[in-house]
């Protein structure tokens, strides 16, 4: 079966000639189904009925079985919907869903589909990506249900522990780089695996291209694949989405690129062998203003306290989780004359005068901390 994936829509209604062209050359690859990654809505009005409404009439226009999940923007309708929940709803009514989250037929694989729940509600930044226990614990029984099928699971930013590519300077910073950043974030990779039927596993969240050493990573049994955006929102110049070949033995991923045209074979996956090998020599990120946190492989490993591993990267203190070997999340930023202090299990930064600075501990052991997001006030979404 052929399907594709769609990062982060940001549909705006007057950049429909890009719409327009991207879904042509998708069309062009014949796709047997569409599934979305959310944030359906430009940024001029995300979250509100008329962005759910474009995404619909969006992917209706493929001709061919679509899902869609919520993205953090989707929770943004503060001027319209009254709650989290009024916000969930107004999405599902739009897609005529008995819930957010989804399971469907994709060939001889099942789809999985998991959406963010809470925006006003959230503990550190509001863009997290929140699921929830009751989406939770309705994803780990349909995992359970289906342990001989292979899963492929679709949401809007990645699970930590995939070692796919984060951005420094913006999702670390406000933690909302995985899912459920501030609440147990560990536990999906947990999940994939106690699951390893879950063979592959898509976000977006990044606004990124694909073809990066880390847009395609491979944790166990499952892939994990980064999907990039088709609109004027690419933070790095790179407008890509995804093609997926499954024939039961053996996935082929391509990229879709938006500019050109071409459809990249960047890499394969055989089942039997859980193997995944690429296809096209990664490229190097240039030309954005939003920097990747550094690959853990790629870090000196000496700052430790327990499973938090310390790196300065420039001017900002990261803090890495050795055992799943991602970031979880910036420590302080402006550090560049000051040096890392371990004094037994207290980390502290050099100060002035010989002073040090204590970085405390989080309430879950860890220290890095989100910065403070303001939410902004957006005015009433246009008409039409």
């Amino acid at each position: 079966m052929r399907f594709a994936v769609l990062g982060d829509l940001h549909y705006e209604a007057q950049d429909t000639a890009i719409f327009e062209a991207a879904r042509r050359q998708l069309l062009a690859q014949r796709p047997e189904a569409v599934v979305s990654l959310g944030d359906l809505g430009g940024y001029s009005h995300c979250g509100t009925a008329l962005s759910f409404t474009e995404g619909r009439e969006y992917f209706s226009g493929f001709k061919v079985p679509f899902w869609a999940l919520i993205g953090n923007h989707d929770l943004e309708g503060l001027d319209e919907f009254a709650s989290d929940e009024d916000s969930v709803r107004g999405f599902t009514k739009a897609f005529a869903l008995p819930a957010p989250w989804q399971a469907f037929d994709l060939g001889d694989a099942l789809g999985i589909t998991l959406s963010s729940t809470r925006f006003r509600g959230n503990t550190g930044c509001p863009h997290e990506v929140f699921l929830g226990a009751e989406q939770l614990a309705w994803f780990e029984a349909t995992l359970e249900r289906h342990r001989a099928r292979p899963i492929f699971v679709f949401s809007h930013c990645p699970p930590l522990g995939s070692r796919l590519r984060v951005i420094l300077n913006l999702h670390l910073n406000f933690a909302n780089a995985w899912l459920d950043h501030n609440e147990e974030p560990a536990r999906y990779l947990e999940i994939a695996k106690r699951h390893p039927q879950i063979r592959l596993w898509f976000s977006g969240h990044n606004h990124l291209g694909q073809l990066y050493r880390d847009s395609l990573s491979q944790v166990g049994a499952c892939v994990f694949a980064h999907v990039g955006v088709m609109s004027r929102v690419t933070r790095d110049g790179s407008r890509m989405s995804r093609v997926v070949d499954h024939s039961g033995e053996n996935i082929l991923l391509y990229s879709l690129d938006h500019d050109t045209g071409q459809l990249i074979h960047d890499g394969s996956f055989d089942l039997e062998r859980s193997e995944l090998q690429r296809h096209v020599r990664p490229v190097e990120l240039i030309g954005t203003a939003h920097p990747s946190a550094p690959r853990f492989e790629d870090i000196p490993h000496d700052l430790a306290i327990g499973d938090s591993v310390f790196y300065k990267c420039g001017e900002t203190l990261v803090e890495y989780d050795r055992v799943l070997q991602d970031a979880l999340g910036v420590v302080a930023d402006h550090t560049k004359d000051r040096r890392v202090i371990l004094d037994g299990e207290q980390l502290f930064l050099s100060g002035t005068w010989g002073r040090r600075q204590a970085c405390p501990r989080r309430p879950d052991g860890r220290f890095y901390r989100p910065l403070p997001f303001e939410l902004p006030r957006r005015k009433k979404a246009p008409e039409g």
